[in-house]
């Protein structure tokens, strides 16, 4: 088999190389962004917890002034 037969099976074998590199890295960045979006939501839990806090604190001391 000459290398001007093998080039289309070549091609072939690059192609879904390349497919598969570029699921694989959408994959990654899916999974990444993933993970952020879900410490962000727990940073924004724990700060919505400390802003309650706070405002039922606050609410005390409002309450025992008057």
């Amino acid at each position: 088999m000459t290398f001007a037969e093998m080039m289309p099976v070549i091609n072939v074998f690059a192609l879904v190389a390349g497919a598969v590199w570029s699921v694989a890295k959408i994959t990654a960045a899916v999974t990444t962004l993933t993970a952020s979006v879900n410490r962000l939501e727990q940073s924004v839990d724990k700060m919505e917890r400390r802003l309650c806090d706070h405002e039922t604190r606050l609410s005390h001391l409002e309450a025992s002034r008057s």
